[in-house]
């Protein structure tokens, strides 16, 4: 299919998604990164060049609970090693439709890729209260070490976080996520990704799903992502399905993966 085409038709399904149904709670977005320095939720340790950024336009569809989230996500190469993110989500339902809380992270790699070693970050977070009781946790702070590493076409991410919401009633949440991306060639990647935090109402496992799919990579800078999710933990949710589309900026320069040898 013609590039034109694609994202034309990824553009199409997210606008086509958004009609609101019904819902219960949910799981909170929190950080979440724009293509190409991740995969759906997690993070990789790579980081943009100084001065390169990225843009991400998200949108999903939860079935089980029924929800509706939209985001926009930003990554900033603060210096070749250090990024900063911004993560704005959106959430429809039927009880209720509203901003959830903003978060802002600093991302740092402190150790690069060497033989058999991993790339290694840590990432510091802070969210600002939304307006919207409902999806809000009135702001919360948060720490996550992440692990990059390559073998041959597969490069793998393991992401740990704890949160602490401000909100006095809320539990600590701890989430930990694993993702593979395998380059099928050089605009096309599979990605594979298992995710698990606990509830911040609850200290057990509250939430756990699988997801697979796809990314695309368009000439230099536009990405398109689509994927399926699968409820782990008592089939909550159902499904989800994830749509994506990124641009990398500024146009004239060389994408990161080449810089820096290594998706990101």
């Amino acid at each position: 299919m013609p590039a034109r085409l694609q994202i034309a038709a990824v553009v199409l399904v997210i606008s086509l998604i958004g009609v609101p149904a019904a819902a219960m709670a949910h799981d909170m977005a929190g950080a979440l990164p724009a293509a190409p320095y991740g995969l759906f939720s997690t993070f990789s340790a790579y980081t943009p060049e100084t001065g390169r950024s990225a843009v991400a336009f998200s949108a999903e569809k939860s079935g089980s609970p029924d929800y509706y989230r939209y985001s926009s996500q930003l990554a900033f190469g603060i210096t070749d090693e250090m990024e900063m993110n911004f993560t704005i989500p959106y959430t429809d339902d039927d009880y209720n439709a509203g901003m959830e809380d903003v978060t802002l992270g600093i991302k740092h790699r402190f150790y690069d890729e060497k033989g058999y070693g991993p790339a290694l970050a840590y990432m510091v977070t802070l969210s600002a209260a939304s307006n919207t009781n409902r999806f809000s946790t009135d702001g919360s702070a948060g720490a996550g070490f992440i692990a990059s590493k390559r073998v041959g076409p597969f490069k793998g991410h393991v992401n740990v976080f704890y949160t602490v919401p401000f909100r006095s009633k809320l539990n600590d949440e701890v989430r930990a996520s694993a993702g593979v991306v395998f380059s099928a060639d050089h605009n096309f990647k599979i990605l594979a990704e298992v995710i698990a935090r606990t509830g911040y109402e609850t200290s057990d496992i509250s939430y756990a799903e699988a997801r697979i799919g796809y990314r695309f990579l368009y000439g230099k800078n536009t990405y398109s992502t689509m994927g399926v999710g699968f409820g782990l933990k008592d089939n909550e949710p159902d499904y989800r399905v994830l749509l994506q589309l990124s641009l990398t900026f500024p146009y004239d320069e060389p994408i990161v993966e080449e810089a820096n040898g290594g998706e990101k």
